[in-house]
């Protein structure tokens, strides 16, 4: 399966699907089976399928099955808004201020909501009525579970997950300070009192953000850039541009969402490449939603400073401290305990042969070269920064 020949092709049912041109006919040698395949791994798959409805190009059992999948997608994701809204109302009425974020507001931007799923609810509240907060989810039924860094997991039967945030950054760094303020700069959402809402602009620095914390780390596939295509094309017109540059420019990711911004208007709206969202793309296209162990290798790989290898061994052996503390949550307030951390992980790996550290070094070693020059041409093209280490 040639899959950079797949990805276009899955792009341009993605184009057909958001009311774009429609693709007549699959390039040769590209399966429904081979698109489906990629896509689900993407997390895009039930966009990607109602391409392929929309273009002519299912057979009947295809259609019949879409139908009562579609039918199913959306009895589950009205009972998980019910539950959702009920929460929200919940927190109204105890007076708790809450920011909902990321997927929550994209996925009405998708044709259907169910097009574009989500693990979680991510919500955010202040350090002060977490606790209170916590309460109100536990009421509703969502049963406390593990903390990740700087959110809590609560999960609910119907409802699927909450993540309940007290910030949207680390504990410390650039980020942590321009985003420290994010519950007070939002605004009350209308109708509401304590349900708040960003700028158009911060929401779009938000999710360029947590979009290139995986880009750094694991990468970031094809669904969050269209996600920033389809906010840009809504709101873009109602932007402020000097508020938006200005912040960007504070994170050093304004050449890169420029870069994002293009490359989602290459795929879906037919504009010309240029080499950097080439470049993009390609990392895009091994990437998955949000980040596969290929990619991490093509960072790894590109984190070379001596041709020996010897770098991109000891990031998969030795991660470092900012991936780490999104799988042990105790590094957050104990980081000395980093060490013992690395033991925790290569012991769990040696009794899986499928997360074998030893595995990826070998792999690592096959890497396509061209993967890891693309990451090192964008990261000194783009100005990016070397990673919000504390977040």
């Amino acid at each position: 399966m040639d899959s950079t020949a797949v990805n276009k092709a899955i792009i341009a049912l993605i184009r057909a699907a958001i009311g774009g041109e429609k693709l007549d006919a699959l390039p040769e040698g590209v399966t429904i089976n081979d698109i489906c395949t990629l896509a689900f791994k993407a997390t895009i798959i039930e966009i990607v399928k109602h391409g392929i409805i929309v273009c002519g190009l299912a057979d009947e059992k295809m259609q019949a099955e879409n139908a009562s999948r579609r039918a199913r997608l959306m009895y589950s994701e009205a009972k998980r808004h019910i539950c959702t809204e009920k929460l929200f109302e919940s927190f109204e009425s105890a007076g708790v201020d809450f920011l909902p974020l990321k997927g929550y507001i994209l996925k009405d931007l998708y044709p259907m909501p169910h097009m574009r799923p989500m693990k979680d609810v991510d919500i955010l509240v202040s350090t002060a009525q977490f606790g209170e907060a916590s309460r109100v989810l536990e009421e509703n039924g969502y049963v406390r579970g593990e903390v990740q860094g700087h959110h809590t997991e609560f999960r609910h039967p119907v409802g699927g997950m909450v993540e309940l945030h007290n910030s949207l950054a680390g504990r410390s760094g650039a980020s942590k300070r321009y985003f420290a303020d994010a519950l007070q700069k939002a605004h009350i959402a209308d109708s509401h009192t304590h349900m708040r809402e960003m700028t158009k602009e911060d929401f779009l620095i938000y999710v360029v953000f947590h979009m290139f914390k995986h880009y750094a780390m694991r990468g970031a596939g094809i669904r969050p850039i269209l996600d920033i295509y389809l906010y840009v094309k809504k709101f873009g017109g109602e932007f402020d541009s000097d508020y938006l540059s200005r912040g960007l420019s504070q994170l050093g990711l304004k050449d890169f969402t420029d870069c994002v911004i293009r490359l989602g208007r290459v795929w879906f709206d037919g504009e010309a490449h240029d080499e950097l969202t080439l470049r993009l793309e390609k990392i895009a296209f091994i990437s998955g939603a949000y980040g596969t162990s290929e990619a991490m290798d093509a960072i790894a790989k590109s984190g070379e400073s001596r041709g020996d290898g010897f770098a991109s061994a000891r990031s998969l052996v030795f991660p470092p401290l900012a991936y780490m503390k999104r799988h042990y949550s105790v590094l957050e307030k104990a980081p000395l305990l980093l060490p013992a951390c690395w033991v925790a992980r290569a012991f769990r790996a040696f009794f899986r042969p499928d997360i074998s550290i030893e595995k990826r070094i070998r792999q690592n070693k096959d890497i396509s070269k061209a993967d890891a020059e693309n990451l090192i041409v964008l990261k000194r093209e783009l100005n990016l920064p070397d990673y919000f280490e504390d977040d």
